[in-house]
């Protein structure tokens, strides 16, 4: 298939008054893109934004963006729906109001969003050039212009970060900062926690992504030794249970409160910025800790290295990783596990922390 831009319309943003933008991802993925969602909020006060994202992220949105409208996709239902119930789903796409200019911020699009895309009504779209490895769709069948991100990436900054930065000199004439997020305070209805504490988590987003429980216990019993700060556990719900056999792991010797499943996301903002440390797959926990300034230790696989993390001040995060050569396998791994990440010595996890946290103390 093949196809070609449409005249891009320099005039497209400047005179839009109503405008879409589309980010359909995670917590983490949300605060990635912060530093350009507070750059459109500042730049377009008088424009009508709409943004799109999932339901995890709605009360970031809505806390941080509270004049804008947000419509929330359940991307289960939603690209079940491009699939099974196509014409179903695209008339219900075309009775959204029309935007002037659709953005998307999501670069890593698979087929079935790049349709999803294409059905929502918009006078002119812009998008970030895909960087999935499914390609079967080209860009241009959903989007007027696309933008090229084509700055190396560094530990510090990550290819995401970049591409929000490249967008948003396309967008504002102006690049961002890294994410930061605001002091979050709201811890009331919680139990009492311990004045110094570290911030364990201990699942990503898919399993093959977590660092196996017994060889991270040994390193939480290690730190908790030598450091005598209690560790408190947080998931949700679904992990409730994997979160319980971590605790046993540990041992009574080791001070731990499993906190999993009963955080709202304000909670467990706060309970993040309040910790002392945190110690975490690569997940919203650890993105989260670096854009708060946290010192964090995460466990980084290779599907994607670079994509996501690393990134933030070396001398506060250590994102551990263990290299190899089928790298960017996209979490299509040839073993039976991820050696990428479980090959990692979990000894590694302790001299990363007592790194990043002797540099805390001494800032």
């Amino acid at each position: 298939m093949s196809a070609k831009l449409r005249p891009a319309n320099p005039c497209a943003l400047r005179d839009a008054r109503a405008i879409t933008i589309v980010k359909r991802d995670n917590i983490g993925d949300f605060i990635l893109a912060k530093p350009f969602l507070d750059a459109a909020c500042a730049a377009w006060p008088e424009k009508e934004i709409t943004l799109i994202c999932f339901p995890q992220v709605e009360p970031l949105a809505n806390l941080f963006y509270p004049r804008w409208k947000t419509r929330v996709i359940d991307d289960k239902n939603a690209y079940r729906g491009i699939s099974f119930l196509p014409s179903k789903l695209k008339r219900e796409l075309a009775r959204w109001p029309v935007a002037d200019c659709l953005i998307s911020l999501r670069a890593y699009r698979y087929p079935r969003e790049i349709t999803f895309d294409s059905w929502i009504p918009a006078r002119a779209k812009i998008a970030l050039r895909n960087q999935c490895y499914v390609r079967l769709l080209p860009d241009e069948l959903a989007y007027d212009e696309i933008i090229e991100s084509t700055a190396p990436v560094t530990p510090e900054i990550s290819r995401e970060i970049l591409n929000h930065q490249a967008l948003a000199t396309h967008c504002f004439g102006t690049s961002v900062p890294l994410p930061s997020l605001p002091s979050f305070s709201s811890l009331s209805s919680l139990p009492p926690l311990p004045a110094a504490y570290i911030v364990v988590s201990p699942f990503g987003s898919a399993p093959i992504r977590d660092y196996p429980l017994p060889a991270l216990a040994e390193a939480l019993k290690a730190i908790h030794a030598k450091h005598k700060l209690p560790l408190v556990i947080t998931s949700v719900e679904k992990d409730t249970a994997r979160a319980e056999t971590l605790r046993a792991l540990c041992g009574s010797a080791t001070q731990t409160i499993s906190l999993a499943g009963k955080l709202t996301l304000p909670q467990f903002l706060a309970l993040i910025q309040k910790s002392a440390a945190v110690i975490s797959m690569e997940t919203a926990t650890a993105h989260a800790a670096v854009a708060s300034g946290i010192p964090a230790v995460v466990f980084l696989g290779g599907g994607h290295y670079g994509l996501f993390a690393p990134w933030g001040d070396p001398a506060k995060v250590r994102w551990l990783h263990q290299r190899m050569d089928c790298y960017d396998c996209q979490w299509n791994c040839r073993y039976d596990h991820a050696r990428c990440i479980h090959e990692i010595p979990w000894q590694a996890a302790v001299d990363a922390f007592d790194a990043v946290f002797l540099n805390s103390s001494h800032s």
